[in-house]
């Protein structure tokens, strides 16, 4: 009999490593952009998973009856606090406190199975049915922040504290959204609270040393990351963040040292990659920069920054061509300051001496950025070049105008 409880256990075991690595590497890819699966494609992944996970559950209830008398109770337990803990980790919540456990699981598998529909509705569903629960409103909060909208996140998270003043995690993530809104005061007082009920957490350290960032307190925020690597040594986020100040304190071999720390943590850290080649871009290492933000770029296919950045660095050393090519990706993809790949390219032209299509690109980043001085600069030289010296004096004299502005 005890040698049938080992097998079966072992079993589970297994069976529950092998869905999760499974789960895993599927996400991984996804995030990438490495694997694009259709819907249908996600739910015939998810029921791989559920019926590798099925076996694994069956080996450790059959583990379990043969421990116990209760079996039906333990069962019930077991599946519920499997899929529950995750999630009842990621949002502050302690699963003992979870006050629907079957309900509370199906909101999780729908965001773990990028359902969007789905978590809508269980997360209403969860709402109605505990409409003044602090977690319903949390999970309210998240999702909405998750979809952008920091003001509905905030209404939601600030009903949430209201129901439970100690809610630590409501706190950091309304400071979140308002400092994502530019309340950077606010969200220091959100993440000292949050701190305040729980002096190990250590992301809200880390959060409130970005808020900090955002302020301009440079010596505050590098104070924060500080203690979030003391509390959590291996928070790989920390050290990137610290690494940013450092350089806005001119320290880049002190950003470069953190960068280095936060790629051997976390090795498909993608942002962390490129903010490296940027500090090397900055020192003058256009070979490095190049690598970083090319290993970037194959961590993160989209990462239209990392294009943009790449391409500056290849148009430091000469290579035309190769710029205009990574200028133009990063306004394919998207990139969220349009006017600086626009920009670049228009220099990269310049140099090409292709001064039509230079002074287009520079009139492009000026639509879309009227006060960017160095478009100006630049339209201003290409139209130098094709003789237009009026037109040229104009851009010349707008652009000292911006750079003189405060």
């Amino acid at each position: 009999m005890r040698k049938l409880s080992r097998t079966l256990h072992r079993a589970a075991k297994a069976c529950y490593h092998l869905a999760k690595n499974i789960a895993e590497t599927f996400l991984n890819l996804i995030h990438r952009r490495i694997l694009k699966p259709s819907l249908e494609k996600k739910f015939e992944y998810l029921t791989i998973l559920l019926a590798i996970m099925s076996i694994a559950l069956s080996c450790y209830f059959a583990y379990l009856a043969e421990r116990s008398s209760n079996r039906m109770e333990i069962i019930s337990k077991a599946i519920l606090y499997s899929v529950n803990k995750e999630f009842a980790d990621t949002i502050g919540v302690n699963v003992s406190d979870i006050e629907d456990p079957v309900l509370f699981a199906e909101m999780w598998i729908a965001f773990k199975s990028l359902d969007q529909t789905l978590l809508e509705t269980k997360i209403h569903e969860y709402e109605r049915k505990y409409p003044n629960n602090a977690h319903a409103y949390f999970i309210l909060g998240w999702y909405a922040r998750l979809n952008g909208s920091c003001d509905e996140a905030i209404q939601y998270y600030s009903k949430s504290i209201e129901l439970n003043r100690d809610y630590a995690f409501a706190y950091n993530n309304r400071a979140d959204a308002k400092d994502s809104k530019g309340d950077h005061d606010g969200a220091i007082s959100d993440y000292n609270r949050a701190i305040e009920i729980n002096p190990g957490y250590f992301v809200a350290f880390d959060n409130r040393g970005r808020a900090k960032f955002n302020k301009g307190d440079y010596e505050g925020a590098i104070i924060d990351f500080t203690i979030a690597i003391e509390l959590n040594p291996n928070y790989s986020r920390a050290y990137n963040n610290r690494a940013g100040t450092k350089i806005k304190m001119g320290d880049l071999d002190g950003a470069i040292a953190d960068y280095n720390r936060a790629i051997q943590l976390e090795p498909s850290y993608a942002i962390a990659y490129n903010n490296r080649g940027f500090t090397r871009q900055q020192k003058g290492d256009y070979d490095g920069a190049i690598i970083d933000y090319t290993i970037a770029i194959q961590l993160k296919s989209d990462f239209a920054k990392a294009y943009n950045n790449r391409g500056y660095a290849k148009y430091k050393k000469g290579d035309n061509a190769a710029a205009i090519a990574d200028f133009s990706k990063s306004i394919e993809l998207g990139n969220p300051e349009p006017w600086q790949p626009y920009c670049n390219r228009g220099f990269a032209r310049l140099g090409g001496h292709d001064y039509t299509n230079a002074i287009a690109d520079f009139s492009k980043a000026i639509e879309l950025k009227p006060d960017f001085a160095p478009a100006f600069k630049g339209r201003a030289t290409a139209k130098r070049k094709m003789g237009d010296k009026n037109a040229a004096q104009a851009d010349s004299l707008q652009a000292e105008r911006l750079e003189k502005m405060p």
